[in-house]
């Protein structure tokens, strides 16, 4: 799959690394919290509550940590784009340069 062009990747990793800080807050926050919200707020049993906050953090964490990935897959690729253009402008200069 070819990679957008420099101006669209710059604007997909701000997204990412945007949606990547939000979603690592929101695990924290229901880490903290969510087991008093779940139990409040949908009368569930403690336990449960506890189970349903726990999960939703995790659940989030993961989200979280796929996108940081992400972003670094991106950026792995742009160097690798990078190093390719410089290696071929150097096989264009040998070859363009003259053989005694």
């Amino acid at each position: 799959m070819p990679m957008p062009s420099p101006k669209n990747r710059a604007a997909i990793k701000t997204l990412l690394k945007g949606a990547s800080k939000v979603l690592m807050l929101v695990a924290a926050l229901v880490f903290l919290i969510g087991d008093r919200v779940f139990m409040e707020f949908a009368k569930l049993d403690f336990i449960l509550a506890e189970f349903l906050g726990i999960g939703s953090a995790v659940i989030c964490g993961i989200i979280a940590m796929v996108l940081h990935h992400k972003i670094e897959d991106i950026e792995w690729k742009e160097e690798n784009e990078i190093a390719e253009r410089e290696a071929s402008a150097a096989r264009a200069s040998e070859e363009a340069q003259p053989k005694p």
